[in-house]
């Protein structure tokens, strides 16, 4: 919503669009698919048998260059730390 008001006080509508986050996006429709496709869903509870119902998983994107060398590092310090509280 931010970033498409600040699209639109730019004036550039019908130069600019405004998507969304493609990644997280790209994940909700994921997770659609593995929710209604039984065979899939049990393909992928093989596969990745290590990952237990019951604890919380963490997803983090890091892909902006801001993020990179010493920043990224810094990202990996901070999880690390909620992983172990």
């Amino acid at each position: 919503a931010e970033s498409r008001r600040n699209v639109l006080g730019e004036r550039l509508q019908g130069i600019s669009f405004v998507t969304g986050n493609t990644v997280i996006d790209a994940l909700h429709l994921t997770a659609q698919r593995i929710d209604s496709n039984r065979q899939l869903r049990h393909a992928l509870d093989r596969q990745f048998s290590f990952l237990v119902p019951e604890r919380r998983v963490l997803v983090v994107t890091g892909h902006r260059r801001e993020n990179f060398g010493d920043g990224f590092l810094n990202i990996c310090k901070a999880l690390g730390e909620l992983a172990r509280r």
